[in-house]
């Protein structure tokens, strides 16, 4: 247990990190107002999965849930401050 620090800090995880990405004023706003509903089904559905509350059968509706929040504008926008950051 000791040695679980050492260890865990000597991967090569931080190569597959996503850059501090710098998002418009409209684009901030409108992925924050995405993200709250998303943030909020999000956490109430993984606990009812884990918790066996909730069927992993039902995961084909959690998703289509998500796209109903919009979670596609949300990759989008991201997708665009990466595309920005990259072509810097």
């Amino acid at each position: 247990i000791q040695d679980a620090p050492s260890v865990w800090s000597q991967t090569d995880a931080d190569i597959h990190n996503l850059p501090l990405l710098t998002l418009t004023t409209e684009e901030s706003t409108e992925l924050n107002n995405i993200m709250q509903d998303i943030n909020v089904y999000r956490e109430e559905k993984l606990f009812k999965f884990i918790s066996g509350d909730e069927p992993l059968s039902n995961l084909d509706q959690y998703f289509e849930q998500l796209k109903s929040l919009n979670i596609e504008r949300a990759i989008e926008i991201n997708q665009t401050a990466y595309d920005r950051f990259i072509n810097r």
